[in-house]
């Protein structure tokens, strides 16, 4: 399977700061609910890793091909559908990640998408769900 092309919206002038330490302990905080509500490990992946001064700050919710195709049906084959399906992924999820979306001042990029998707990339675990 090919992964999604995605877009870049572009930035809003202040986007581009750095993640200080208080802003990072609320983001895990909020990835530990993520993590608690949908029972798949939240990660920060994307250039926030590595940059000083990242766009946005990229979350992934990294869900297993088989369970992510049960929650949301087959991934379209025809790139041009991605839109479209990753805006239903993003309603049917939101229950989940809602403690994701402004715990911190930043831009957040927040998805939730197979462990299919940029499985080399780099990633940093920031939360799994706890028993």
């Amino acid at each position: 399977m090919s992964e999604p092309i995605l877009g870049k919206r572009k930035p809003r002038l202040d986007s581009y700061k750095p993640m200080t330490w208080g802003a990072f302990v609320k983001l895990e905080e909020a990835a530990q609910k993520a993590a608690n509500a949908t029972g798949y490990p939240v990660y920060l992946v994307g250039s926030a890793i590595y940059k000083n001064l990242p766009r946005d700050i990229d979350i992934s919710v990294i869900v297993p091909l088989e369970d992510f195709e049960t929650m949301f049906g087959m991934i379209p084959d025809d790139q041009k559908l991605f839109p479209v399906y990753l805006g239903w992924i993003f309603q049917r999820s939101f229950p989940w990640v809602h403690a994701l979306h402004f715990c911190i001042d930043y831009d957040l990029d927040i998805k939730v998408c197979p462990d299919t998707w940029w499985p080399e990339k780099p990633k940093m675990l920031l939360a799994i769900p706890s028993d």
